[in-house]
This record gives C-alpha cells, sequence and structure tokens, in this order.
C-alpha cells in the first residue's frame, strides 16, 4: 500500500514537471529571443537608417541647470538642497548629440522612446526640460534625408533613487541610452561624463576641505576660541548678567520659558522661598553658531550648562535655562534649529542665578559654560571639576570673570 502511495506521488511530480517544462517552452516559441547590442560612443553609430553621433556627456546640479537654463525652473517642483527624500537633491544627466537621417526616405523619430539606464536606475527623458532646452515645441521629429538636427537629452537623477557614495560620484557611473526596445535593444553606453558643480555645490567643496576637526574631549577652551562639534561650530560672543532683563538691549520677553519669574519692570524674581539675602540675576550667553558640513544639521542651540566654583570649593552647576531666541525660527522645541550647509545664526541662551556674596561674588568669579551637543558622561555634577580634568565627554569654555558683561 505505502509502495503504491509513493509511485502515485512520484507520477504527479513527474507530470507537473513536464507541464511546466511544456507551458515555458509553448510561451518563449511565441516570443522573440531578447538581443542586447551595446555600442560605444567614440564613434558614430547607425541604427534603422538613423545616425546617431554623442558629442558631450555631462552631469550638472540642479543650480547649474538653473544658472544655465533659467527657462526650466517652474517645471522644476523641487529644492536643490534639501536633505534627501524630501524629495531630495536633483541632478541632470545632459547628453548632447547629432541625429543624421542617413536613409533615402523621411524619419519620424520620437526621442521621448530614448531613455537612460544604468545597472541599478533608469529613467525616461525629462520631455518639457527637453523642450525647452532645445527650443522645440515636441520631442516628435520629422528629419529629412541627409539632414542633420543637434539635440540635447535630459534625463533627472534623483538622490534618493542612489546611495550617498554614488550620488557624490554620478558620472563614475556606467550609463547608456537606450535607442531601440525589446526584442534587439540596442543601445550606447556613455564615456568621459564630466560633472558641472552648481555654485552651492562649490561652496560645500570648499567648506568640506576646509573641514574642522571635533573639539578632543574634555578640552577647557578660552573664550575667543571656537568649539567643533560633528561639524558645527559654537562660539561664545558675549556673556552678561543683569538683575533687570530690561537693560539687556536684545531681550525680547517671547524668549522667556516662565514669564512669571520677571515682573512687569523686568525685574528678575526670587523663585526660591528658601534662598534669603542674595540677589537674583539674570544670565544671558549670546553664542553664534555654524555648520560647516555639506549636509542639513538639526541642533539643540541652547547652552546646555553653566558652572563656577564657591569659597568653600564646592563647583555649582546650573544645567536649566529660563530663557532662549534664535537670529532663526526655531523647530518643535524652543531651541531646536536646522542649519543648512555653511549657514550661520546667532542665540542667546538665558539662565536664572542666584547670588549671595557669603559663598560667591558674581563680580569676582569664573565660569565654565558648556556649548556642544555631548553629554558631561558624569551623572554627579558636584564632580564636575574642570580644574581636575573631570568633564567626561564635555568641553567647556572658560569666561573670566572680567569677561562677563555687568547690565
Amino acid at each position: 500500500m505505502k509502495t503504491g502511495m509513493k509511485c502515485l506521488i512520484l507520477l504527479c511530480i513527474g507530470a507537473a514537471l513536464c507541464y511546466g517544462i511544456y507551458s515555458f517552452d509553448q510561451v518563449n516559441r511565441e516570443n522573440d529571443r531578447l538581443k542586447v547590442t551595446t555600442f560605444s560612443d567614440r564613434k558614430s553609430q547607425t541604427i534603422n537608417g538613423t545616425e546617431y553621433t554623442v558629442l558631450k556627456n555631462m552631469i550638472c546640479d540642479y543650480s547649474k541647470i538653473k544658472e544655465q537654463y533659467p527657462v526650466i525652473e517652474p517645471m522644476l517642483d523641487v529644492d536643490g538642497d534639501v536633505a534627501k527624500g524630501e524629495p531630495g537633491r536633483l541632478k541632470v544627466l545632459l547628453v548632447k548629440m547629432r541625429i543624421k537621417n542617413s536613409s533615402e526616405h523621411m524619419q519620424y523619430l520620437n526621442l521621448a522612446d530614448i531613455v537612460i539606464k544604468s545597472p541599478a536606475y533608469g529613467n525616461a527623458l525629462s520631455t518639457e526640460m527637453f523642450c525647452e532646452i532645445n527650443h522645440i515645441e515636441s520631442c516628435m521629429l520629422a528629419i529629412a534625408p541627409g539632414v542633420e538636427v543637434p539635440v540635447t537629452l535630459p534625463y533627472e537623477l534623483y538622490e534618493i533613487s542612489f546611495s550617498d557614495a554614488h550620488f557624490r560620484d554620478l558620472q563614475k557611473l556606467p550609463f547608456s541610452i537606450v535607442l531601440t526596445s525589446y526584442p534587439d535593444i540596442r543601445e550606447i553606453s556613455l564615456s568621459n561624463i564630466t560633472y558641472k558643480a552648481g555654485t552651492s555645490s562649490k561652496s560645500a567643496q570648499k567648506q568640506q576641505k576646509a573641514k574642522k576637526k571635533d573639539t578632543p574631549e574634555g578640552s577647557i577652551l578660552d573664550m575667543d576660541q571656537e568649539c567643533i562639534y560633528e561639524e558645527v561650530g559654537y562660539r561664545i560672543e558675549e556673556v552678561a548678567y543683569t538683575t533687570n532683563v530690561k537693560r539687556y538691549k536684545e531681550y525680547k520677553r517671547k524668549g522667556l520659558y516662565y514669564p512669571e519669574l520677571v515682573d512687569s519692570k523686568g525685574n528678575v524674581r526670587n523663585d526660591d522661598p528658601t534662598a534669603k539675602g542674595g540677589t537674583w540675576y539674570m544670565m544671558f550667553i549670546k553664542c553664534r553658531i555654524k555648520n560647516y558640513s555639506d549636509t542639513a544639521k538639526r541642533i539643540r542651540a541652547s547652552v546646555p550648562a553653566t558652572g563656577h566654583y564657591m569659597k568653600d570649593g564646592r563647583y555649582a552647576y546650573k544645567g536649566d535655562n529660563t530663557y532662549f531666541t534664535c537670529s532663526k525660527k526655531t523647530e518643535f522645541y524652543p531651541d531646536v534649529i536646522q542649519l543648512n550647509p555653511g549657514e550661520e545664526v546667532t542665540c542667546v541662551t538665558g539662565k536664572q542665578m542666584y547670588c549671595h556674596k557669603k559663598y560667591w561674588d558674581i563680580d569676582k568669579t569664573d565660569f565654565y559654560v558648556r556649548l556642544c551637543g555631548r553629554s558631561d558622561g558624569i551623572s554627579d555634577p558636584d564632580k564636575l571639576d574642570p580644574r581636575a580634568g573631570v568633564l567626561g565627554t564635555a568641553v567647556n569654555i572658560l569666561v573670566k570673570s572680567s569677561q562677563i558683561k555687568k547690565k
């Protein structure tokens, strides 16, 4: 019984295989065999009575295309400098060629049928851009015998379709233009593709050449030094303190996190009933921030912490902010901004300070200001000791008392 069942199963499998082979054979009998022929662009190629001569291959940045062909800008719903996928930066491949009717009859060609391809990418001709660049109304050409027509074929290359490494050097990829379709595919490989950078890309390249290394972890810098973190530079322009915020010329009430901390006259209020005999101040730290990288950066721009030593040798650490303004509109949170490549902004962070001269004197105290995005790496703020080099990963700026302005 078992032997019979096994034989039946084997017969079924064999029948299925035979049917599959037969079906595959029948389908392929009805279709022509695929043939792909690749030509070089180093000499002219004649296909079906039409002679194609590739003259120049060039990839341009979006901004360069706008400079060269201003008329096409309204057609492109993209921003040449936005981040990947929004919809992403755009480059354009321009294939300049000469098309000649080498037959004895009128030739009718639809250039929209000529597509671009690389091993992992393909795209059709940008027809509207083609018409504007070539100053004609249609991709359909009627070419009389012996007549030559110069054309430029534009193909859009979006960043989102390539890896970061490939998009930076698209001119190195093996592109070809496909002139005929299945079953007899004929294509011309493109060689010597040049790259034309736009203004923004040239600027980014210069910045890349002058790229600054990150400031070493645990460093202590002077106030006139710039702190670099992940290709973003932070530099203090001014540190000032006042008992009345209206004396600070750049003060804006909308920058207060808690308006109740300042009365109607601008005086800084005491928000701690246990603090007696001292004075309440607002310390303003004005900082200039610049993106040195060639990509947009989203950062938290406020000063994360300040600290100073008290008369008994203890280190007092202040992390909370009560005020923040920026020369650029912030996103999502009061102190989160996006910096485009090469962009620079000015930010002002305010911290409410309590000073009792029994413990420390604000007029005679040096401050350490942390600017960069690193965390301090230490769970106990009292152990954050710049003099002993205990800084975790943070970089602190030493602001001497003589550099702090009183308003």
